[in-house]
């Protein structure tokens, strides 16, 4: 087990995987686009380039982190000093998503060793080239009995959470959360759960729409709308809800071209259940009385092509089946409120968002 308390090896380890990726970068992005349809640029602004500063933020402040830190001593044990030292957890586990599969995959290794720990790392089986790619990049710079990566789906996941860890770091959905952490209370073992939600937006009458669309839209559509902090859905002030819709409807054109399901920056959904699931609830919506608006006139592309365009639900209501679970997808349902406890009403029947913007 890899418990060092060297901070110089620990920086050699981080630079390191600094290097691997440079070396492997072009893969990664081959990856992203096969698995996901992630252009380029999004890739470098959103994989590649935090994850590079995630290693210099952990270089730059390892030794303040693994210092000690002098703290108070209480009247009973006056005479003596007390301080609080970091110590490694032990063995790692690291359950990482689909979305942003290289990303959230290494930042937190990066902390993990920079703590000194051993790491299991389980990339997601719904990105299977950017899962090869990072076995290979992890593989190149790390011996097994101090980061080893293990491929598959549920039954590997399972396998692993039943297996004593001193950590585990889990990112996706909420139900899988759950059991997670029940699996980790069997062994006492500390968890990091990042989870989804239903994110609202909330726009009043005195917000600039300009800058509303041009936020939400990109938010929102980023990643074909696979983020778990984007904005879920829309609770906007009656009054002014045509001109909202408008104004972002002119900003997916702007972002994504007269035609945004053609355009090489719409990302794919990751795979045909999630798809199929997505256009269920839009088709739902529809049926129970919501006005679909898809600007460029085309929805979809078929299961194949895994394309669903940048599009908004006007006329949505809370009991609607889009309003029960995390969209996670490029549609972004809009609810109209008259007065400002109608909105604290509809994020409370909701599942606990995520994140909350206003404007």
């Amino acid at each position: 087990m890899y418990m060092s308390g060297n901070n110089n090896d620990r920086k050699d380890m981080l630079k390191k995987l600094w290097s691997a990726i440079e070396a492997h970068e072009s893969e990664i992005l081959e990856a992203l686009n096969k698995d996901l349809g992630k252009p380029e640029a999004e890739a470098l602004l959103h994989e590649i380039y935090p994850l590079k500063k995630e290693i210099q933020f952990a270089i730059k402040n390892l030794r303040d982190w693994t210092g000690k830190r002098f703290v108070s001593t209480p009247l009973s044990m006056m005479g003596t000093r007390h301080y609080v030292k970091a110590e490694p957890k032990g063995r790692v586990l690291i359950i990482s998503p689909w979305n942003f599969p290289v990303m959230l995959t290494l930042r937190p290794l990066v902390g993990a060793l920079a703590s000194g720990n051993s790491v299991v790392v389980k990339p997601s089986e719904h990105t299977p080239f950017t899962s090869d790619v990072l076995k290979k990049l992890l593989g190149s710079v790390f011996d097994d009995d101090l980061v080893k990566v293990e491929l598959g789906g549920p039954e590997v996941a399972a396998g692993l959470t039943a297996t004593p860890f001193n950590h585990i770091c889990f990112t996706g959905g909420t139900n899988i959360g759950r059991l997670v952490m029940t699996a980790a209370a069997k062994h006492l073992c500390s968890v990091t759960l990042e989870l989804g939600g239903k994110s609202p937006v909330i726009v009043d009458k005195s917000a600039n729409l300009k800058n509303v669309a041009m936020k939400v839209a990109w938010g929102k559509y980023l990643n074909a709308g696979q983020v778990c902090i984007a904005p879920d859905h829309l609770l906007v002030e009656k009054s002014i809800a045509e001109d909202v819709v408008a104004n972002i409807s002119e900003r997916i054109t702007e972002m994504f071209g007269q035609t945004p399901i053609d355009s090489p920056d719409l990302g794919k959904i990751v795979n045909v259940n999630h798809y199929e699931r997505i256009l269920k609830l839009v088709k739902d919506a529809v049926k129970d009385g919501a006005k679909l608006h898809v600007p460029g006139g085309v929805l979809e592309l078929g299961a194949k092509m895994r394309k669903i365009s940048p599009c908004i639900l006007t006329g949505c209501t809370s009991d609607m089946a889009i309003m029960k679970e995390e969209v996670f997808g490029p549609v972004l349902p809009v609810l109209t409120w008259d007065k400002k406890e109608d909105v604290v009403d509809i994020i409370a029947k909701n599942p606990h968002p995520l994140a909350l913007y206003i404007f």
